[in-house]
């Protein structure tokens, strides 16, 4: 190899790739038992079909999962449920997805592993998972609230729901989403041990990406899903966005492309 490929090489932020892959292996075998499902349906039950209280319950549904899981596929699993509640309760799904999706890029910001900005930041600084959370969650959840509000407030008018509607979201049969419970049991333990484990990484000497990687690699070897089958469900395209950011950026900053950026806007402010 040459000089300017190992320096090409040493570029890429591989934490912030393992971390994406391993948090992606998890997420599509976990996709499979329907749990996903479950959650977003027993959201809208749980609000009883009132407007503001399913529009709550499906926002925070969604700003959760996108603190621990990627934005795009938390919008991806949680958005097709919303059309099945928006057409059981007889209203326009547009502005819940408008909602859905803003509510999971404020979720996303909360944790180390919610944006790959979040994993980048934390991979060029050392921050760890909990000092993420404390210096961004509460930010986070005062922004959701109150842009969840104003949103809601703008688009109330059309969120009314009849009454008959309310008691067809009430029958939804939120169990027989799960569909493969001997998979649920093999499988979200380890999501949710692998997400504990993120809050004491630092304390264990742990990166992140090698929690991730281990509690993707443990969760292959539990689950019946084929190998080929969790591989497909890795966003190829994104780590290789990533891979290619990774070496522009360094081969910007190597040729001091970047270093004049920053004295320019030095001088300007």
């Amino acid at each position: 190899q040459t000089i300017e490929q190992e320096e090409a090489i040493e570029a890429i932020d591989f934490n912030t790739i393992g971390l994406l892959a391993g948090m992606m292996l998890m997420v599509k075998l976990t996709e499979t038992t329907g749990v996903y499902t479950w959650l977003a349906i027993r959201a809208g039950q749980i609000s009883q079909g009132r407007p503001f209280a399913v529009t709550a319950s499906l926002a925070v549904t969604t700003a959760v999962l996108s603190a621990f899981l990627d934005n795009l596929t938390t919008v991806l699993l949680v958005v097709p449920i919303t059309f099945l509640l928006a057409d059981a309760l007889d209203i326009d799904p547009i502005p819940l997805v408008v909602i859905e999706v803003i509510a999971s890029n404020i979720g996303g910001t909360a944790t180390l592993i919610g944006d790959p900005p979040n994993i980048i930041i934390a991979g060029a600084t050392g921050l760890s998972f909990g000092s993420f959370i404390a210096n961004l969650a509460p930010i986070a959840a005062l922004a959701f609230a109150v842009v969840t509000g104003v949103l809601y407030v703008r688009f109330r008018g059309r969120l009314r729901i009849p009454a008959e509607a309310r008691a067809r979201v009430m029958q939804l049969d939120a169990a027989a989403s799960i569909e493969d419970h001997e998979e649920l049991l093999r499988t979200v333990p380890i999501l949710v041990l692998t997400i504990l484990v993120f809050f004491f990484h630092n304390a264990l000497d742990l990166q992140p990406a090698t929690v991730a990687l281990a509690g993707a690699t443990v969760m292959l070897l539990v689950s019946r899903q084929s190998l080929e089958g969790a591989l497909a469900g890795i966003e190829w395209p994104t780590l290789f966005f990533f891979l290619g950011l990774f070496v522009m950026v360094g081969a910007l900053e190597e040729t001091g492309a970047i270093g004049e950026v920053a004295d320019g806007v030095a001088e300007l402010t």
